[in-house]
């Protein structure tokens, strides 16, 4: 399959404003239910919208930009409270933020604040946000557009994926790419096409990757293979998640 040209995932856009609506059914019992709506305009900017993520204490949104640029906005009062650039890139260089992850949390700590982003450009970013400071940027070994990124539950390893079709494993502590589940390395039970969507589990070694080769497939870090279960679509895959692996 030819693969298409990069297609921005477009939140609604209204005014210029990222517009959310947050819809939660509660069903008490079989007799009674409650529906809670919420919704909340945030100030954005005239261009699209790849990526948007609540921190793990719901206390703000990270917005990433067509025009690499990503706002963190406060969930409550709507008011921008931080805005992360690269300053090093010409702003008519910027490209995409296609991905945010939040750092988990430190078990038993507080927040860190630390915000991760990867890019069209190809570039994995990584930055303290009451600072704006920006800690890392890199790049995976291949190179290539990057589209999708999860955090390991403790936050000590974080998985990068994109236009190479290749899953790279990231140490959070040294910065370096430790693993590639690829295709070669697999008996060809890897993606044959883009990877936009990867997922870990909440409590095991196990994450989700979804790719525009109609698939979905379940990889295991500790024997570093895929179990080939893998879930054909009729169409792409552009998003996946996992409530728990087992139960």
């Amino acid at each position: 399959m030819e693969e298409p040209p990069l297609s921005p995932l477009k939140y609604k856009i209204e005014e210029e404003k990222l517009t959310y609506n947050i819809h939660i059914r509660i069903e008490q019992n079989k007799d009674t239910t409650k529906s809670l709506t919420h919704k909340v305009t945030i100030g954005g900017m005239a261009t699209d919208i790849f990526s948007v993520r609540f921190d793990q204490e719901s206390k703000y949104i990270a917005v990433g930009y067509g025009n690499g640029v990503i706002k963190i906005y406060n969930a409550m009062t709507a008011k921008l409270s931080y805005q992360l650039i690269m300053s090093s890139v010409k702003e008519d260089e910027r490209l995409p933020i296609t991905c945010i992850r939040w750092k988990p949390l430190s078990y038993g700590g507080k927040s860190s604040n630390i915000l991760a982003s990867t890019c069209a450009d190809g570039s994995i970013n990584i930055w303290q946000c009451t600072t704006e400071k920006l800690l890392v940027n890199t790049k995976t070994p291949q190179g290539g557009d990057l589209y999708a990124m999860d955090y390991f539950v403790d936050g000590s390893k974080y998985i990068v994926s994109g236009k190479m079709h290749s899953v790279y494993l990231y140490d959070d502590n040294t910065q370096k790419c430790i693993y590639e589940y690829k295709t070669e390395a697999l008996d060809n039970v890897g993606h044959s096409n883009r990877i936009h969507s990867l997922k870990f589990a909440d409590d095991v070694n196990i994450f989700l990757s979804g790719s525009w080769d109609n698939t979905v497939k379940i990889w295991d870090l500790r024997t570093s293979k895929t179990n080939n279960n893998r879930k054909r679509s009729r169409n792409p895959i552009w998003s996946t998640d996992m409530r728990r692996f087992f139960g």
